[in-house]
């Protein structure tokens, strides 16, 4: 009557063991200098089924991941800077270009030599050459996201993923013999204005929403994740991971949700305290400890797939260092920021392994290079922030604050929007204030 059985499968239960794992193993980690982000995946593997057997990750927790990694990269969307990432374009198609291409040719060369069949080996190859910006909160934490090789790393994602994500859709329809070039003809179209509806659409929805039914607080911040989340199923049904969807969401609404805002506090706090964790304890959840570390073939595969993304990510970091003339520190934030392999490596793997294009074997060896390289990752990138040059400080623009007085009993309407308009372009915050006369009847 008494006993509890394991593992978890009350959402109490479930959700208890998480949130333990976010409360208490980034602490226990910093105690032995490990990174919070190292801790949550260490955790996540210990009380998940592999190991201690508290929780399984199918459910809860795995809704609860997906939903914490497309939030991260909603984030990644929404603190670039605008005028930053404009001006970055030319060097983040370059290493987007590079990093995609490098651990693409390599890993494809490599598997071949392990024995792989053509599809596989090009299927896998494509794994390595998408990354998970999963260092990403150790520059938001440091304040270096404005360095402009964080922001090349970023914008690059979005190439090299997409690119990485279209090859697994041509390779999977051509193992099942689905592949046509009709089926390109109407997917390619729909997959471009999938895109331009978001970056396009979604500005003008927010402005509007945000100026008529969504005044307060609460309606603002649960209209971002409605439409973040939109945004995200928009991409899926086009077929484009959903991560592309999330990222593009976030650099649109970007000079809607104002940086210092109350709002953007909501936003930020939401997913740092909340959702990325939780994506970083399921990640933790898919490593097999016994059998990655004891099979000789698993570790073999694991080992040479690791190579190939260290590697492959290294020269691809280098050569664009450089081309555009970035120092050591710089370089080493490329790779921090490419290195760690998890959301869609795992949408390819799990694509090839259900349709039976991989094994077993190749699946848990993957999930050790996960591990390997969110380690590897994580250490880098806090090897690099120690090291990043300071940011050129740039003036203010002129309407990101705005002061307006506003007198007591009077009206106010005009000088508000007024303040407004000169805001606009800045993206501003307009702060109303009124003094009071205490000594006065």
């Amino acid at each position: 009557m008494w006993g509890v059985s394991l593992p978890l499968d009350s959402g109490h239960g479930v959700l208890l063991i998480v949130f333990a794992v976010v409360l208490v193993a980034p602490r226990l980690g910093r105690l032995i200098h490990v990174p919070d982000l190292v801790g949550l995946i260490v955790g996540g593997m210990i009380v998940g089924p592999n190991a201690l057997g508290l929780i399984e990750r199918s459910g809860t927790v795995e809704a609860l991941g997906t939903a914490g990694l497309l939030y991260l990269m909603f984030q990644a969307g929404l603190e670039l800077d605008p005028d930053d990432f404009a001006a970055q374009r030319r060097p983040a198609a370059v290493f987007g270009a590079l990093t995609f291409a490098v651990p693409f040719a390599l890993g494809t060369l490599v598997h071949i030599a392990l024995g792989f069949g053509a599809l596989a080996a090009l299927l896998l190859g494509s794994c390595w050459a998408s990354h998970t910006l999963l260092t990403y909160p150790m520059f938001q934490e440091a304040k270096a996201v404005s360095n402009r090789a964080v922001s090349i790393g970023i914008a690059g994602t979005v190439v090299t993923d997409t690119a990485a994500l279209l090859v697994l859709v041509v390779l999977a329809r051509a193992y099942e013999g689905a592949l046509t070039v009709a089926s390109l003809a109407v997917q390619i179209p729909a997959m471009l204005a999938a895109g331009l509806l978001i970056v396009k659409a979604l500005p003008p929805t927010t402005r509007w929403f945000f100026a008529t039914i969504g005044r307060d607080r609460p309606s603002r911040f649960v209209f971002v994740v409605t439409a973040l989340y939109a945004a995200s199923l928009l991409a899926e049904l086009v077929g484009v991971e959903p991560i592309i969807g999330a990222f593009l969401a976030g650099l649109a609404m970007n000079r809607n949700i104002v940086e210092g805002s109350e709002l953007e506090h909501q936003v930020r706090q939401f997913g740092s305290t909340l959702l990325i964790p939780i994506f970083l304890v399921s990640v933790g959840m898919l490593i097999d400890p016994v059998t990655a570390f004891t099979d000789r073939r698993t570790l073999l595969l694991a080992t040479s797939f690791t190579l190939v993304v260290l590697v492959g990510k290294a020269l691809a970091a280098s050569f664009t260092a450089k081309i555009y003339h970035l120092d050591r520190a710089e370089r080493l934030t490329l790779i921090a920021l490419s290195v760690p392999q998890a959301a869609a490596t795992l949408a390819a793997v799990f694509v090839g392994y259900e349709i039976g294009l991989l094994t077993q074997e190749t699946v848990d060896a993957v999930v050790l290079v996960i591990l390997a390289t969110c380690l590897l990752g994580t250490l880098t990138a806090h090897h690099a922030i120690a090291r990043l040059p300071a940011a050129p400080k740039r003036a203010t623009p002129l309407g990101k604050r705005i002061i307006v007085p506003v007198a007591p009993e009077q009206p106010a309407n005009a000088i508000i929007e007024l303040a407004a308009a000169l805001g606009r372009s800045d993206s501003g915050t307009i702060y109303p204030f009124t003094t009071l006369d205490l000594g006065s009847n």
